[in-house]
């Protein structure tokens, strides 16, 4: 299975984002991550639709929407419209998670389901044969601190579950990814990787991405 690198670009500088974008395509990327906040379900503030529409005419690359908000099903329509590639929302969301998940299918779009690392990915086992993606996050939404270890064994489960069940989800992991500990996940079978600070923070941007694509091109 293709591995894909997902630059995260919530903390990039507007000034050099265009810059970026390119950089992204040059580098034959498939996507982009987009972090979606309503500073309730987490305290900040993320992008909205109106960024979403400019992202969609600005580049085509796929994007990759995580919504951390308390209330998914009022923005996906908003979304969808905006040029949503994919809409991956939280398993905590207080939201009918099956509802929702068929709601974004028929839409056209990927779905998928983010788990925060207090929960176990069997809770949405029920959903697995129904979604595109499981992001497994190192870390709470809007928290600092990771515990990669045990996220790989998340990930292992996933890998088991969807070989077992001949499912077609791909698994992605969130939260301080590096070149450091990027292998620590493709050993365990995980496929997409999103990048933020490591790679839209760093003064070498370019660089970073490639020591993170020199190891998923060569798992």
């Amino acid at each position: 299975m293709t591995h894909h690198i997902f630059p995260s670009i919530l903390d990039a500088d507007p000034k050099i984002l265009n810059d970026l974008l390119r950089m992204f395509e040059m580098q034959h990327l498939k996507g982009i991550h987009i972090d979606i906040m309503d500073g309730n379900y987490v305290p900040s503030f993320g992008f909205n639709e109106r960024f979403v529409k400019w992202l969609s005419r600005e580049t085509n690359l796929y994007l990759d929407l995580h919504l951390m908000v308390s209330s998914p099903e009022k923005y996906v329509d908003k979304f969808v419209e905006a040029g949503a590639s994919a809409i991956t929302v939280h398993s905590d969301c207080n939201e009918d998670l099956y509802y929702l998940i068929t709601k974004i299918n028929s839409l056209g779009i990927d779905s998928g389901i983010a788990l925060n690392p207090g929960f176990s990915p069997e809770s949405i086992k029920y959903l697995l044969p129904l979604i595109r993606r499981v992001l497994v996050m190192t870390t709470c939404p809007g928290r600092v601190g990771q515990n990669i270890s045990i996220m790989s064994q998340k990930v292992n489960w996933l890998d088991k579950k969807r070989k077992n069940g001949n499912l077609n989800y791909r698994i992605a992991v969130d939260g301080g990814i590096t070149s450091s500990n990027i292998q620590t996940f493709m050993c365990a079978n995980c496929d997409d990787f999103v990048s933020g600070s490591y790679i839209v923070k760093s003064k070498t941007p370019r660089e970073n991405l490639k020591k993170l694509l020199r190891v998923t091109d060569n798992g």
